[in-house]
């Protein structure tokens, strides 16, 4: 895989929930890490799938609220600065170099052979984890749920509220993706 470098045109695409948003419940994001959950488990017949998430603050909502995340991708930050929550428990330990609005080579590769081995996996980046969504999708299987937090974007029409998205890997996302993927910058 080449190294990618989102444009301004990308990043703003990425801007907007891909996936279903459930806006946070009452402030409290253990309870909308439960309530998505409940949202997944119905959707595969009670089911418990592959679960990634991107996120430090999502990762330690899901975490404390004891739902199965299989792989965690953070960055030690959040909007409002510096996250030291916990991540949870992970068999495995990762770590990778990706700066802010790109996809490195070594980044995609970790995410690719934490998704292919099939282990509980945590991957630190030193940059960014937002863009790595985009690994996450193209290697995960179908079926399989990707959570990320979506900040409030008030300048949005009409506003999006703050929440979680999950966004359920499909044929079509992935294609989705792809094509948006040949839109990057290639360094």
């Amino acid at each position: 895989m080449p190294h990618y470098k989102a444009t301004a045109e990308i990043r703003h695409k990425f801007a907007r929930p891909w996936g279903v948003l459930v806006p946070t419940v009452d402030g409290d994001k253990d309870l909308t890490a439960r309530k998505v959950y409940e949202l997944i488990r119905e959707k595969c017949g009670g089911k418990s799938p592959l679960i990634i998430a991107i996120g430090d603050v999502v990762t330690d909502s899901f975490s404390a609220a004891g739902v199965p995340i299989q792989i965690a991708i953070i960055d030690g930050k959040t909007k409002r600065g510096f996250f030291s929550g916990k991540s949870g428990t992970f068999k495995a330990s990762k770590t990778v170099d990706n700066p802010a609005g790109e996809i490195t080579e070594q980044a995609w590769d970790v995410v690719r052979e934490v998704i292919t081995k099939n282990f509980s996996a945590l991957i630190s980046v030193n940059g960014e984890e937002d863009l790595l969504v985009v690994p996450a999708i193209v290697e995960a299987p179908k079926n399989s749920f990707i959570l990320y937090g979506q900040p409030p974007t008030t300048d949005a029409d009409p506003p999006i509220p703050e929440g979680v998205v999950f966004l359920e890997v499909t044929p079509e996302i992935k294609t989705k993706v792809k094509s948006l993927l040949k839109r990057f910058q290639t360094l």
